[in-house]
């Protein structure tokens, strides 16, 4: 910007009004304007975004860390956030904490790089509370998303997901079936506690026995869905299923069709996040593709609000306007999955 400014016989400041569209605000002439205009574009002027962030004491980053990236569900948040943090010029450093594996590191990494703040799915350590009450020490923004952590005060944007399991097991319960199982993570997280109490009320708002035979939360890999499903079915069946995650229960429709059981005439399957089987090739594909005779209902989670939310609430954050503590469930709803059909 030196040099254009002193082969133009302009100021520096002259160059950085222009450069960033303020010249209006101080009076400047169209003449020196457009000279300097040409002279930008002519050596297609960047920025030094290190200069800059060393005089603003800003690097212009946001980190977010989501626990799985080959959700489609993560997937419809990240387009969220990138809607908002995007317009207001802010650059994305994305992590994958494979579930919480990654978490802590992730977080290191992120605090290293001095983003101004991080939007968090919590999945491992940092749902205990104290990564994030030590973030709060360091006064750096977080917005929690697709997870909150009930015990302590802090910004969160996640599904409703008590009414989602509600609905979802009410829907079985509507269609006549007597002995809803439930299959789901060991994992102690706070939206999974909302799905199993959702479970729970429909059961009771519909006058069903609630029976710990029936109840399976052992899952600590998609993989363990297979040897949940042999334990459910080794005495009297079930003849429906509430799934916390369908996306991770392909080995318990496995299952199913090793058993050539067939859905939902032999029993009828629900849950959270729809499934494509359609992404199953050859032989085996078919086979589980088979299993399904009708529309599969799913409750299905508003990804891309969830996302928007969060970012807006992180920039006002950032930018001091709120301090009061934001905490939104967004309804999400219930409906069938034509892929499966």
């Amino acid at each position: 910007m030196k040099d254009i400014a002193r082969r133009l016989g302009v100021s520096t400041t002259a160059v950085s009004y222009v450069f960033n569209d303020k010249w209006r605000n101080y009076g400047m002439s169209r003449e020196t304007v457009d000279r300097i205009a040409a002279e930008l574009k002519k050596e297609n002027y960047q920025p030094n975004i290190l200069g800059w962030q060393l005089k603003k004491q800003r690097t212009g980053t946001i980190g977010v860390i989501l626990g799985d990236l080959t959700r489609t569900l993560s997937l419809n948040i990240l387009a969220g956030i990138e809607a908002v943090l995007a317009d207001a010029d802010y650059l994305t450093l994305v992590c994958n904490s494979r579930l919480g594996e990654l978490e802590s590191k992730h977080l290191a990494t992120l605090g290293a790089r001095r983003v101004e703040g991080i939007i968090l799915s919590p999945n491992g350590d940092s749902t205990n509370g104290s990564v994030l009450a030590r973030l709060s020490r360091e006064k750096m923004p977080v917005v929690l998303v697709d997870n909150y952590l009930s015990r302590l005060k802090t910004d969160f944007v996640v599904s409703d997901n008590f009414r989602g399991a509600y609905q979802a097991t009410q829907a079985l319960l509507k269609k006549g079936c007597r002995s809803i199982a439930y299959v789901g993570a060991r994992k102690d997280l706070a939206v999974l506690r909302d799905r199993f109490e959702g479970y729970r009320r429909a059961l009771r708002d519909h006058r069903r026995p609630f029976l710990e035979e029936l109840v399976c939360k052992t899952m600590t890999r998609p993989e363990d869905a297979y040897t949940v499903m042999k334990q459910l079915f080794s005495g009297k069946a079930p003849d429906a299923l509430f799934v916390e995650s369908l996306v991770y229960f392909r080995e318990g429709f496995r299952f199913l069709a090793d058993r050539r059981l067939r859905i939902p005439e032999d029993v009828a399957i629900t849950g959270f996040d729809p499934i494509d089987l359609g992404l199953e090739t050859g032989k085996d594909g078919d086979r589980l593709r088979s299993l399904i005779k009708s529309p599969l209902p799913f409750v299905e989670q508003d990804g891309f609000g969830m996302g928007k939310s969060a970012a807006e609430i992180l920039l006002k954050k950032i930018s001091a306007k709120t301090r009061a503590t934001k905490q939104i469930f967004i309804k999400p709803k219930l409906h069938h999955c034509s892929d499966a059909a």
